[in-house]
């Protein structure tokens, strides 16, 4: 859906998952990067994002790997061109190239928690 759509310019976005390839993981060259979206309850949008999660957490078993789990803020959510989802890509690359500096080569993992976010508050007080 893009950014210009009605429901962003006035707060409100449907109760959707926002990312594509939904969950699976982002090779940013010295980095990866998962996404896990969840609704308003609480349940994953798609079960294979906690899946694929599992895989990479599970491959990198006695690597020591550096993972970073990032919630985005108010108003965001894992839209490909979200500025907190591209923050995390810019924090794993500094990460990643940190840990080749000093020669330790852990493997740099993050994961991108996303809900819809974008919501309709109304206040109890009378108007």
């Amino acid at each position: 859906m893009s950014e210009d759509a009605p429901w962003w310019r006035i707060g409100i976005a449907p109760d959707a998952s926002r990312y594509v390839p939904h969950g699976k993981p982002f090779n940013g060259g010295n980095y990866t990067r998962l996404v896990v979206e969840f609704d308003d309850q609480g349940a994953s949008y798609h079960a294979h994002q906690m899946e694929w999660i599992d895989e990479q957490l599970s491959a990198l078993a006695g690597r020591q790997p550096v993972i970073i789990v990032f919630v985005h803020g108010w108003k965001h959510n894992a839209r490909p061109r979200d500025p907190n989802l591209l923050a995390i890509d810019k924090v794993l690359k500094q990460t990643a190239d940190a840990e080749a500096a000093v020669g330790l080569n852990r493997p740099v993992i993050g994961i991108f928690v996303g809900w819809r976010s974008l919501s309709v508050w109304r206040s109890s007080r009378p108007a």
